[in-house]
């Protein structure tokens, strides 16, 4: 304790003074150096120990900042692409642009609907060709 390094050092001064008088002023006045100078260290630990537990906080504070910057930057992206989307939709889908669509589907439509026929056909020719070859084997 402060006390105990206190009398350390008064003890210690008052042996290598030996026999010389000094007056009890000086030995107060050095009991209460030793006292503040204790007191002092004692602040600047705990000074030391705020200090650290300050920077521990800056640095958890400014790893949230970051963590949530980069949420931030992921959600304003994402909006971003959302309205992009959203007016590419819109322009597609727009009442003017509707009869044009629904052209243009009908179009597919028959172009489809003719190339299932023709295919049909062929399937219909190959299949009546196949039939034939039987034939032919089987007489």
């Amino acid at each position: 304790s402060d006390v105990h390094a206190a009398m350390a050092v008064i003890s210690t001064l008052h042996t290598s003074l030996g026999e010389r008088k000094v007056p009890v002023e000086v030995f107060t006045f050095v009991w209460w150096l030793v006292m503040l100078s204790c007191v002092f260290c004692r602040y600047l630990k705990q000074n030391k120990k705020i200090e650290e537990q300050l920077d521990k906080y800056r640095c958890e504070i400014q790893e949230l900042t970051l963590k949530h910057r980069k949420q931030r930057m992921k959600f304003e992206n994402q909006l971003f692409q959302l309205i992009e989307q959203h007016k590419n939709l819109h322009s597609l889908y727009t009442p003017e642009r509707l009869p044009e669509e629904i052209a243009s589907a009908e179009n597919t439509k028959s172009q489809l609907l003719l190339a299932e026929q023709m295919k049909l056909a062929q399937l219909h020719r190959l299949n009546e060709e196949l039939v034939e070859m039987e034939k032919q084997i089987s007489e």
